[in-house]
């Protein structure tokens, strides 16, 4: 402000040759001129400044409410493949079990039998053996005089008498 008032100063010296009440009266005329102009400017700069910022500020608001519904959107998403892996895994486990019971009773049969004939061969090898029962006594040698009397019985009418279902 101050250089434009100083070669306006210069020019009204030069063009007016010297006469000082002239001179004071364009310079008080330009110097109002000059301060509302530099009002107006400064004024044209807050509000476009304060534009520029209401602008930003709902750029802002808008970029973070599309973030938001994107992370609300990746969430839902995550959480329905959590659901569908959990939901699949809860299938296979359940689908697993029930193969495993099915399997229980022919697993068992399958064994008996394998046992049957293990002790068939044993019996064409060593004779009939002579089993104990499940219930087995104190065989310590103080009380072996009690109990001389076992029950002799073979393992295949034990094992047929505990498979009977």
């Amino acid at each position: 402000m101050k250089a434009r008032e100083m070669m306006y100063r210069e020019s009204l010296r030069i063009s007016n040759h010297g006469d000082p009440d002239m001179e004071r009266s364009k310079l008080k005329k330009f110097q109002e001129t000059e301060k509302k102009r530099y009002k107006a400017e400064t004024l044209r700069f807050e509000l476009k400044h304060q534009r520029q910022l209401e602008e930003l500020r709902a750029a802002a608001e808008t970029t973070i409410k599309e973030l938001e519904q994107l992370q609300n959107e990746k969430r839902k998403m995550l959480m329905e493949h959590e659901t569908m892996k959990l939901k699949e895994q809860e299938e296979a486990s359940s689908k697993e079990l029930k193969e495993w019971k099915a399997q229980l009773k022919p697993r068992k049969q399958k064994l008996e039998e394998q046992f049957a004939r293990q002790i068939e061969e044993q019996a064409a090898i060593f004779g009939p053996s002579q089993t104990l029962p499940l219930d087995l006594p104190d065989l310590s040698p103080h009380h072996h005089h009690l109990h001389h009397h076992h029950h002799h019985s073979s393992t295949r009418s034990s094992l047929s008498s505990v498979s009977a279902d």
